[in-house]
């Protein structure tokens, strides 16, 4: 039984094991080690820690930056729908490892596969905005359509002539 102000082994154990958000230390020491070992579970363990990516990511070792650009690409292209949760990643470590990566010999061949998909979401994006303005300029036709009576029928509800001509 533990006395007032001391904290007992079980409610020391309980507290410890609590989630709490990781430091960027730890999580890029975490990240670093997932990606040397090849890691998937600890790597997305890592990758949950959004709220850190810029620090985790600027502690990143840079023999780790290109395989580790290399596995995100890899887990886009395996569930395109995570690509929210990682460009944050990618971003990131584009811009703080710039430098070593344009010392990186062949490089555009390394990363040509993030390349190719970045390019082929513009294109899709390019071709959905497209269509969402067809489909925009149709509705926008068609409630003015709506809007505004058809003159053809009103035509053919009339009776006598539209105009008369009188010869004097």
């Amino acid at each position: 039984m533990a006395q007032d102000g001391e904290v007992s082994f079980g409610e020391a154990l309980s507290s410890s094991t609590k989630k709490s958000k990781p430091a960027a230390d730890s999580v890029s020491r975490m990240l670093a080690q997932a990606v040397r070992s090849q890691d998937s579970q600890l790597l997305e363990e890592a990758l949950a820690s959004r709220a850190v990516v810029r620090n985790t990511v600027s502690k990143l070792p840079v023999n780790l930056v290109v395989p580790f650009l290399l596995e995100l690409v890899k887990r886009v292209r395996e569930k395109p729908s995570r690509i929210m949760d990682l460009i944050p990643w990618i971003r990131a470590t584009l811009v703080i490892h710039m430098a070593y990566l344009a010392s990186v010999p062949n490089i555009a061949e390394t990363l040509g596969g993030l390349y190719e998909m970045m390019e082929a979401r513009q294109g899709t994006a390019e071709q959905l905005h497209r269509l969402q303005g067809r489909l925009d300029l149709m509705l926008s036709h068609m409630g003015m359509q709506d809007e505004v009576p058809d003159s053809d029928d009103d035509e053919m509800q009339q009776v006598g002539p539209a105009t008369f001509f009188e010869d004097s």
